[in-house]
């Protein structure tokens, strides 16, 4: 994996830019590498899809704030042992908070996508607050109305707020055993690809390239991988994507480890150092996250946006 990452930066050099994902290669390698020390063993299948919250519809190119706000959320859940589907999104942080803080100027549209790398480290300083805090009920996922270029009054509570879930650390992962080790450890991973023309229009359980598919006609995106499997379709990950329920398998897809190695950029694993006496609060009420479930018939118009995003992309690097 790390020739292929290798090969992979000579050719789109430092920075990915993209319809939501900037990926900036130099401060990748700078970041705090997941090493196996000799005791970690990890089994041939783990998955962390219990821990998940319902999957999201998102608008824009708002994949990276997706990503960020799914994968604290299962590292919180996991922590807990929240199984509950209802509980886990009552518990679900918001992507509007990392997509607004992190923007860059004059995007006003949420069109321009966030740099992972800078997203991540502000998820460590400052934290995140949750969805209830900042979306519900007013604005989508809960009605058609998209947060972009304004924050709701709950600014300065929900600042005090995020500072209670930061996360502790972020590792970069840079072979098939990291992700193994990240997994089986409870932590999420958020992983950065260029996606080709079919895995858009993934309607199955598995994605499989097709001849046309490389890495000049693909764009970049963000996602949280959920599981692997070394049995499942000859190894392959579990990867949960923010396209909606209509895609893939009710949102989600695997990824043989061949096709995922050559089209991933990096990926980041999520670590909590969680403690019973730490001062988070639990959310029982799960009456909103019933709206969270019934806001998918506002749906992204799926397959067909997504298709957009390559016919109207092209590729540029800074």
């Amino acid at each position: 994996m790390r020739l292929l990452f290798l090969i992979l930066f000579v050719l789109v050099t430092t920075n990915i830019y993209s319809q939501g994902l900037v990926f900036d290669n130099d401060l990748y390698q700078k970041r705090i590498l997941l090493k196996r020390d000799r005791s970690d063993k990890y089994p041939k299948s783990f998955s962390l899809k219990a821990y998940a919250p319902y999957v999201f519809a998102q608008q824009n190119s708002t994949c990276v704030a997706h990503a960020i706000a799914v994968a604290r959320t299962i590292a919180f859940a996991y922590n807990r042992k929240l199984t509950d589907i209802k509980v886990v999104s009552a518990n679900v942080f918001s992507p509007h908070w990392v997509y607004f803080r992190n923007k860059q100027l004059g995007d006003d549209n949420c069109s321009k996508g966030l740099n992972l790398e800078n997203a991540i480290n502000d998820l460590i300083v400052h934290g995140i607050p949750r969805l209830v805090s900042v979306e519900y009920k007013e604005y989508y996922p809960f009605t058609k109305t998209v947060l972009c270029n304004y924050y709701p009054d709950s600014y300065n509570n929900d600042t005090n707020e995020a500072l209670k879930y930061k996360i502790d650390e972020v590792y970069r992962i840079n072979d098939l055993d990291g992700i193994k080790l990240a997994l089986s450890k409870g932590m999420p991973i958020v992983v950065g690809m260029l996606i080709p023309d079919s895995f858009t229009k993934s309607n199955s359980k598995l994605w499989i390239p097709t001849a046309n598919d490389n890495l000049e006609n693909s764009f970049g995106h963000s996602m949280v991988i959920v599981g692997y499997d070394d049995n499942a379709y000859g190894g392959s990950v579990e990867i949960m994507n923010s396209w909606g329920v209509n895609w893939g398998d009710h949102g989600f897809i695997r990824i043989k480890y061949s096709d995922f190695l050559k089209f991933t950029l990096g990926a980041y694993g999520f670590f909590e150092q969680f403690s019973l006496g730490s001062n988070h609060i639990i959310a029982k009420d799960t009456s909103y996250s019933k709206d969270l479930k019934l806001s998918k018939s506002i749906d992204l118009k799926s397959k067909s946006l997504y298709s957009k995003h390559l016919k109207d992309f092209e590729p540029s690097v800074k």
